[in-house]
């Protein structure tokens, strides 16, 4: 139990996070006295960053998801976030 509480808990901290990032790209997009130049350049550090983040998450689920307690549904939803996850990197 202990351990599906701790995977939804990263599940729902990542969606937040995702959720973070895409409101800041639109806003910063729309800030007049920011440069777009400046603007790709501050994204592209962000989104290296946030990949980064991301596979800290990623590696934690793995390590949840060999455990008993996890069902088949959890273990979909860690193949299907694998699977996004290594196409958005390449």
């Amino acid at each position: 139990m202990r351990a599906k509480l701790l995977f939804g808990m990263i599940a729902i901290l990542w969606i937040g996070m995702l959720l973070a990032v895409g409101m800041e790209s639109v806003v910063k997009f729309d800030t007049p006295s920011l440069t777009r130049a400046v603007a790709f350049d501050e994204g592209r550090y962000v989104f290296h960053f946030f990949n980064k983040v991301q596979f800290v998450m990623l590696a934690s689920m793995l390590i949840l998801v060999f455990n008993r307690e996890m069902g088949w549904i959890e273990k979909l939803i860690f193949l299907g976030l694998s699977i996004v996850i290594e196409i958005q990197t390449l």
